[in-house]
């Protein structure tokens, strides 16, 4: 088994047009994955994003938070094998 692991991460950004332009980071590894991401506008969307496991079951993350407002948040446990497959999503 070889034990380096595998990392990306990047950033992007769309100028000059701020209206359409976000900046994004990104972690990549074999069995986690973390994601986030900020608008470039005078009322910025924020996005976070992660998700941890295996072929057999992982546990997915994904919020959304807004200033001045209640965050929106979504959070959901997946199990496959080949006679079931079955997901919760709070």
């Amino acid at each position: 088994m070889n034990s380096l692991s595998v990392r990306r991460q990047s950033s992007t950004s769309k100028f000059p047009d701020q209206r359409s332009g976000k900046v994004e980071v990104q972690y990549l590894h074999e069995y986690a994955a973390v994601s986030s991401s900020v608008g470039l506008t005078v009322n910025p969307t924020v996005n976070f994003s992660g998700v941890i496991g295996t072929n057999v079951a992982s546990l997915i993350f994904h919020s959304t938070p807004k200033p001045g407002t209640s965050s929106n948040a979504m959070l959901e446990l997946s199990l496959s094998k080949v006679e079931l497959i079955a997901s919760l999503t709070l």
